[in-house]
């Protein structure tokens, strides 16, 4: 994950200053994390901790929360080569350690992590034809749990956009400009709007795993 180096920064609108790459990994039953900075030029030791056996880290983009906190998918393989969701991984940037902290709920398919707007950790997971969102406070000394704020039945949603629910539906990405998330099938996506609740529907020739979107949004400050 990169982000710039500025303190109180969105990470949406900003080039041309220092960054750094938060870079995580695991192996056996531990995860690690290393920090580079351009303006040392230099990769950090790495921060260490012990996660369930086999979890590894989902090849997918982590969640941005607040200034100095950054949180991963943890899963592990479940019968045969099915991936299922085990716990999320999240690292201090200010403190330089990593923890583990439990999910909502258990999702037998893949998961996204989100920055929602009021500075907590967001969470999307979906079961059966209905999407779960839920929302953490990551304050140590406001630590309320998970909390369920939206439930949204996809049936419902896909047949309005005359869309096919017979295949099974995966939620794939989150657009943190726009706080979007994709959601679909092997062969169309629907776009979902969170804030404003406005949909936009997308075709796609198959299916579109969380590794292979990345949203892509162009910025433009205006010049004082």
């Amino acid at each position: 994950m990169v982000l710039c180096a500025a303190a109180n920064c969105d990470h949406c609108d900003c080039s041309g200053g220092p960054f750094l790459v938060v870079f995580v990994a695991s192996s056996g039953s531990k995860a690690r994390a290393w920090v580079y900075s351009s303006e040392s030029g230099a990769w950090s030791v790495p921060a260490v901790v012990r996660t369930p056996v086999h979890a590894f880290v989902e090849k997918m983009r982590g969640a941005i929360v607040g200034d100095e906190m950054c949180c991963f998918v943890l899963s592990g393989r479940a019968l045969g080569d099915r991936t299922r969701f085990t716990a999320i991984l999240k690292y201090d940037l200010g403190r330089h350690c990593l923890s583990v902290i439990d999910g909502p709920e258990v999702y037998e398919e893949r998961v996204v992590l989100m920055s929602m707007d009021d500075g907590s950790l967001g969470f999307a997971g979906i079961r059966g034809s209905t999407l779960y969102l839920w929302s953490r406070k990551v304050n140590p000394m406001e630590d309320i749990g998970w909390v369920q704020y939206n439930v949204i039945e996809l049936k419902s949603l896909f047949a309005t956009h005359r869309l096919n629910m017979t295949l099974p539906v995966y939620v794939t990405c989150f657009a943190e400009g726009i706080n979007a998330l994709v959601v679909g099938t092997h062969y169309s996506t629907l776009t979902l709007e969170l804030n404003s609740g406005q949909v936009m529907r997308r075709m796609s020739r198959g299916l579109m795993h969380s590794a292979e979107v990345f949203p892509i949004m162009r910025f433009y400050t205006p010049v004082s």
